[in-house]
């Protein structure tokens, strides 16, 4: 178990309307953000290639080029001080720790639209609401927001990372699975993300038994009074591996920045994503896998003129919202099993992902699910 960073114990509040500056900057500039590969043409990495989709394959190019990258860039020199201050933070969207639940929910993207997307979860789901953001706007849903620091969406006990058990977090949980039941119409799309690394609550030195881990999150899931096909999990979010954070790292090697890009096995060592997927496959449930993001044979900690990361564990909401286009793509390729008539059911696959019923698309998008996440 990693010791916890001073953001992790102290997290830094700094506003909703703060927050949303970055996406206000994007929605300006366009209805829809688009991507600048780093790298000049396609290049390969041990995930595969992802060409059919052009997003996610532009993010590929730009992680690999900047795994081998020496300089940091200048744009991103300023962003260094301030990086621990960047991940999204919902302020009144997100309830803190022995605070009681009551499980209030915030809303973003096309706020007129009566089809909801629900995102649920703890940090690890809040820190997607500037891509997300983008999406509801650009396809014209409400992404309604049901987020507690340090309490997973997962229907297990744990020890937070103060190393003390949250007396609230299980009853906000039953609160948000029954508020998501009754919402009228129902969801399109229920998108669930949380922290994988959980410490067990008899001894919070060590981690929670991961078939504790596994079965509470099909629990939660199973209580879900909806389709399943509307239902995703989000994993694949790596470790950033440096000690303070990626910002401490990259101050000291502005020269070699490659110095602070840490190995796939060692960014995945900690989750339990293989387990998690395994356990959500034998259940019927199906998962995004977001690796592709931040990790080709090895993980960096920018990517063209983004930092990746805030902290160790948290994405830098600037980076979020510029993924945007490719989380449109993955969210559709996590629809690539349906059928055509359950595609009509759950149109929201095909309206992120209009070639999905190609075959060349429907390999890209296999290998997007199944790269490698260990």
């Amino acid at each position: 178990m990693t010791t916890p960073d001073p953001v992790r114990v102290s997290p830094r509040l700094f506003g909703i309307a703060t927050s949303l500056l970055c996406i206000t900057a994007f929605l300006t500039l366009s209805s829809f953000p688009t991507m600048n590969a780093s790298s000049a043409g396609a290049q390969s990495s041990r995930f595969g290639s992802v060409s059919a989709l052009s997003a996610l394959q532009q993010v590929q190019n730009s992680i690999v080029a900047s795994s081998v990258q020496g300089k940091l860039p200048k744009a991103l020199k300023s962003q260094l001080s301030t990086a621990l201050a960047s991940t999204f933070n919902g302020d009144s969207c997100l309830e803190q720790p022995n605070s009681a639940p009551i499980s209030i929910p915030c809303s973003f993207g096309d706020l007129k639209s009566n089809r909801n997307v629900i995102l649920y979860g703890d940090s690890f789901a809040l820190e997607w609401i500037p891509a997300l953001t983008l999406l509801g706007s650009k396809f014209h849903f409400k992404l309604i927001v049901y987020s507690r620091l340090g309490c997973p969406f997962a229907d297990v006990k744990i020890a937070d990372w103060l190393g003390k058990v949250d007396p609230g977090c299980l009853p906000f949980r039953r609160n948000v699975v029954r508020s998501i039941n009754q919402l009228s119409p129902k969801p399109i799309l229920v998108l669930l993300s949380e922290e994988t690394e959980l410490r067990s609550p008899k001894n919070p030195s060590v981690n929670i038994d991961v078939s504790d881990f596994t079965r509470g999150n099909v629990k939660t899931l199973k209580q879900l009074k909806l389709d399943r096909n509307s239902i995703r999990v989000l994993l694949g979010e790596p470790n950033a591996g440096n000690t303070g954070s990626p910002g401490t790292c990259l101050a000291t090697n502005m020269e070699k920045i490659r110095n602070c890009a840490v190995s796939q096995s060692v960014a995945f060592s900690n989750y339990y994503y293989p387990s998690i997927i395994s356990s959500l496959t034998a259940a019927h449930f199906t998962y995004m896998n977001l690796s592709m993001f931040f990790c080709a044979s090895v993980c960096p900690v920018t990517s063209g003129d983004f930092l990746v990361h805030s902290d160790n564990w948290h994405v830098n909401q600037l980076y979020a919202a510029h993924l945007a286009p490719a989380m449109a793509e993955l969210i559709g390729c996590s629809g690539s099993d349906l059928t055509a008539a359950e595609l009509r059911k759950q149109p929201i696959y095909l309206a992120m992902l209009p070639t999905l019923l190609q075959a060349k698309t429907r390999g890209s998008c296999r290998t997007a699910l199944t790269a490698p996440v260990s």
